[in-house]
């Protein structure tokens, strides 16, 4: 699920795909809709919390990051893919 409006995985996961979609689309708000199908309560509810306390500070830090390097030239958003080495 590399491509495409899915975005599902772990924390890091997520908040790259964010992250260069972003990049990618130039967009300064980002929204998604937590679940679909019949997703028990407890499980939406921490699907929320991680997208708060991991998600959107990768997100923020991963664009951060992208917007200071393509200002310099040195990167693109491909390095957002995980093909290019770790951003941690």
């Amino acid at each position: 699920m590399h491509e495409g409006s899915w975005y599902v995985g772990s924390p890091e996961t997520v908040a790259r795909k964010i992250a260069k979609t972003i990049g990618d689309v130039g967009i300064q708000r980002f929204d998604l809709k937590f679940s679909t199908g019949a997703l028990p309560h407890e499980a939406m509810m921490r699907t929320i919390e991680l997208y708060g306390t991991e998600v959107i500070p990768r997100v923020r830090k991963l664009a951060s990051l992208v917007f200071n390097l393509r200002c310099s030239g040195l990167v693109s958003c491909s390095v957002l893919s995980g093909h290019e080495g770790d951003l941690r």
